[in-house]
């Protein structure tokens, strides 16, 4: 296997003034932005897998030709924010440039350059100028339901290599010239326990990917020449990159800026707990995230690439420098990071990713904690950080499998300007909301018998932190196969400015009601019959401020 693609070189100052006003800019902005919320809704709209649908796992892109973001739609999730271009352009590499026709679809998810889970699938299509030259690209990635591997869902603790958790594509055509490549879809089909959830939704990304071309012909061509709009790109990348220097400059004064925290562990074979460090270096508005502190590869699947690590920096920064500026590549070309090679957040690539998403939000935390322990007026306390992952398979009365993925909110940190929200999803995923109690229990052999705020779980502090939440589920078969994901509850959510951390969370089972609770915070599969109790318990947010009087 080949390492992943280098990342896209620095956005170079105007050395003359712009050629194009403000105005221009920010109308072709908002229309390419527009082209991409409208295919988000449409891919919510036509998506097979409640995943997509519901839990919101995609993102959707457009990319100039040197594969760097433009515009990304707006409800997906965070951690996906421009984390597209390096696979983007491995599979452009493997197929070849020169290769690339008009209505050509090809897909990728190949581990070592995208750095995620071999779910997250990326779609993609070329777009060319009117003299048929390439302008640029559009892409959907889409969590896919089952791509084999050792375990339906091809995620299990029990993976040790990536090629235990499922087929990697690496740039394969789907669609040549417009035409369906009927063999390209049958081998994808026969390599997925999940068939019509895969097919389903791949058949809405290849929709989504057919709409963004014909809005772009809409919105885009008529308006702007072909001149324009390469200038226009470049236009966006430079301003944006200028603005984030300037917000650096403001906000950060240069320095070393570091930041520690625990993982329980690093799964079911090795119960150790694992430090994690991160250190910023401010310099004269650029910032290099030093990752090299960090543990080193495990052979369990808390892995990420460096992709995957770049990302959940960039989250940190969105947040912290400029939250509501649409976002393009042009915003991070401050923000460096450096690696050593073979850590958790660099690794081979035979790697087991399956639970990458175990310590990504962690990432995004350590990265806000340093900046918060020398301002922390500028950052809030930790937040729950942990996906909190709960799924269920087994098989119904005709044999055919079933399954069900969800993660948990918890609280957010309290902050110089509030409380602490709560409940949502990690700051990986925004506000993107749980799968409906309803959808899961119409669905699946699934009761919930409740489902509730954890009060108190939240640090104190003058602003003290959001709630946790609480859900116990009854299991409602026999021989339900069951896989649990939580972390951080050695160091649970940290306060800010003398607040107080929040309370841990915990995945709790008890198999019958003659059993006392047990924890499963990491593991699986674990079978389950009926009548079994599942509590999910996610945890509040760190408390920001000395606590002042009684609540």
């Amino acid at each position: 296997m080949t390492p992943p693609a280098t990342p896209p070189a620095r956005i170079a100052p105007a050395s003359e003034a712009p050629a194009y006003n403000l105005l221009q800019v920010e109308l072709f902005r908002h229309a390419i932005l527009s082209i991409a919320d409208e295919l988000e809704t449409n891919l919510t709209r036509t998506a097979y897998s409640l995943l997509v649908y519901e839990y919101k796992d995609y993102c959707i892109g457009l990319m100039d030709r040197d594969f760097r973001l433009i515009a990304q739609s707006r409800g997906s999730l965070p951690i996906f924010v421009a984390d597209m271009g390096l696979p983007l352009k491995d599979a452009v590499e493997v197929i070849g440039v020169d290769r690339l026709e008009p209505g050509d679809v090809f897909l990728t998810n190949y581990a070592p350059a995208a750095g995620q889970h071999l779910n997250n699938v990326v779609v993609a299509t070329p777009i060319f100028d009117r003299a048929g030259a390439l302008m640029g690209y559009l892409c959907v990635r889409a969590h896919w339901a089952d791509l084999g591997g050792l375990a339906p869902g091809s995620v299990t603790w029990a993976a040790r290599d990536i090629f235990q958790e499922g087929v990697q594509y690496r740039g394969l055509k789907i669609i040549r010239r417009g035409e369906i490549q009927p063999e390209v879809m049958a081998t994808i089909e026969a390599n997925t326990r999940l068939p019509k959830w895969v097919m389903g939704d791949l058949n809405a990304q290849l929709g989504a990917c057919r709409l963004g071309l014909e809005r772009w012909a809409a919105r885009i061509v008529p308006r702007w020449s072909d001149e324009d709009v390469r200038g226009l790109m470049a236009e966006l990348l430079r301003t944006s990159a200028e603005r984030a220097r300037r917000r650096i400059r403001e906000i950060l004064p240069d320095g070393r800026y570091e930041a520690e925290c625990r993982l329980d562990d690093a799964g079911p074979t090795d119960p150790r707990p694992m430090t994690l460090r991160l250190a910023l270096d401010v310099r004269d508005g650029e910032v290099e995230v030093d990752f090299t502190g960090m543990p080193d590869e495990s052979r369990s699947p808390i892995n990420t690439g460096e992709a995957a690590a770049v990302s959940a920096a960039r989250v940190a920064f969105k947040a912290l420098l400029d939250p509501d500026i649409p976002v393009n590549e042009g915003f991070f070309d401050p923000i460096r990071c450096r690696f050593r090679p073979g850590t958790i957040v660099s690794a081979g690539p035979t790697a087991p990713l399956g639970y990458w998403n175990n310590a990504i939000a962690t990432f995004i935390d350590l990265v806000l904690k340093a900046v918060g322990d020398r301002r922390p007026e500028l950052a809030p306390a930790g937040h729950h950080a942990s996906f909190g992952v709960f799924s269920f398979r087994g098989h119904d009365e005709n044999g055919a499998l079933w399954m069900f993925m969800d993660t948990a909110h918890g609280g957010r940190g309290g902050h110089a300007n509030g409380p602490g929200f709560g409940a949502l999803k990690t700051l990986a995923h925004g506000d993107t909301r749980d799968i409906p109690v309803e959808m899961m229990e119409s669905r699946f052999p699934l009761f919930c018998h409740s489902y509730r705020f954890r009060p108190g779980s939240g640090g104190a502090g003058l602003n003290p932190g959001g709630p946790g939440t609480e859900r116990v589920i009854e299991v409602l078969a026999d021989g339900v196969d069951s896989q649990f994901s939580l972390d951080r509850t050695l160091d649970p959510p940290w306060g800010m400015a003398g607040g107080e951390p929040g309370s841990p969370g915990d995945i709790e089972c008890r198999p019958t009601p003659q059993d006392e609770w047990r924890s499963v915070k990491k593991g699986g599969p674990i079978r389950f019959d009926r009548g079994a109790l599942i509590r999910v318990r996610s945890a509040g947010g760190g408390g920001w401020g000395a606590p002042v009087g009684k609540d």
